[in-house]
């Protein structure tokens, strides 16, 4: 758009007086929003905290053994039989813990030549391309049906070594530098998991009873996170209906500083 006809709009402005009343409204509401969605973030870390805290109990218990991944866990592998017109869900990871996110759904014959996978509750999954990132997370229920591609290793613990504990090492300091020693590469980003190295790796394996406590945190904190994640959707909604509503004059703010006072 020329810059000259953008000059030549009509944009409607109440007078000064107003549209300050309008910003003291909107600072201080939009305010009271912000402490509020602070909070939250700031109860999910201190279970994150909390859950450290417990796996560090739990790891140097003189009980715990090193046991090499591969005896500890198995390595799930559930090939889609793909339908050129069913429609597939794939998911990703996130890293630093962050969980996982969803893409859109598509078509089987648009899934490309990768290998796919279906995930279940409860599956860990490690992103082969992001692990030296953190991108590990566990599959909740909302993951049901979606899918992998070969690019994301699964493992589910065995009796031993429950999933979610494993999720949570990998967590640690330990486990961030486990799985940085088996994501080699030679140019920036390009740091693909080795998982035959990786599954030869010993981890802890604490008595189930220290193993407990660390899975109930998580699930607590995983649901945390669900409830933050709504709670921020509807912060952002009620944010654009909130400015809508005052700069349109639907909301009358003009007495708003002595109300406020």
């Amino acid at each position: 758009m020329p810059a000259d006809a953008f000059k030549e709009f009509f944009a409607p402005y109440p007078d000064i007086e107003e549209q300050r009343a309008i910003v003291a409204f909107l600072d201080f509401e939009l305010s009271r929003i912000d402490d509020l969605l602070s909070e939250c973030h700031r109860l999910v870390q201190l279970l994150s905290e909390k859950r450290k805290s417990l796996i560090d109990v739990a790891m140097n218990d003189k009980n715990t053994e090193k046991v090499r991944l591969q005896f500890c866990t198995r390595t799930i592998s559930r090939e889609i039989n793909r339908q050129d017109e069913t429609l597939y869900e794939p998911i990703g990871v996130l890293n630093r813990g962050r969980g996982l996110f969803h893409k859109n759904k598509v078509l089987g014959k648009d899934l490309g030549s990768s290998t796919f996978f279906h995930v279940e509750p409860g599956d860990l999954i490690i992103s082969g391309q992001f692990a030296w990132e953190g991108s590990v997370a566990i599959a909740g229920e909302s993951e049901a049906g979606c899918i992998v591609s070969h690019r994301y290793p699964v493992l589910r613990g065995v009796e031993s070594l429950d999933t979610t504990f494993l999720w949570a090492y990998f967590t640690t300091r330990e486990g961030d530098f486990v799985l940085n020693q088996h994501s080699n590469g030679a140019a920036g980003r390009n740091r693909p998991l080795n998982l035959s190295s990786l599954l030869k790796e010993k981890v802890p394996v604490p008595p189930k009873e220290l193993q407990k406590p660390v899975i109930e945190i998580v699930k607590k904190e995983i649901r945390l996170r669900d409830q933050v994640k709504e709670i921020e959707s509807f912060i952002r909604e009620h944010k654009t209906s909130l400015i809508n509503s005052a700069v349109t004059g639907k909301i009358d703010v003009r007495n708003y500083k002595q109300e406020a006072a």
